[in-house]
């Protein structure tokens, strides 16, 4: 059995799916299980990061249900009303 110290790859297939990859070419019998835990590994981060953003947007969706606007925007007021004068008959 190889000491995991003594794996060449082991620290390029630790910086991305990619670098995995190219990493399991010299890889031998291990190259199947390598590429394979790479993946999983993206696909099982993918999911906690799309979780936290799940939680991020309901805390923020019941904070603007429970702050949100309490009052109608009042309407814009008309030429009229701002200059205080009335159009002649």
């Amino acid at each position: 059995m190889t000491k995991p110290a003594t794996v060449p790859f082991r620290d390029t297939a630790r910086e991305g799916v990619a670098n995995a990859v190219e990493a399991a070419d010299g890889a031998g019998s291990h190259e199947q299980t390598l590429v394979h835990a790479a993946q999983q590994s993206f696909v099982d981060g993918w999911q906690q990061a799309m979780w936290a953003g799940v939680a991020v947007m309901g805390v923020l969706f019941l904070y603007v249900l429970a702050r949100g606007p309490r009052n109608p925007v009042p309407a814009p007021a008309t030429e009229a009303e701002v200059t205080g004068t009335v159009a002649p008959p």
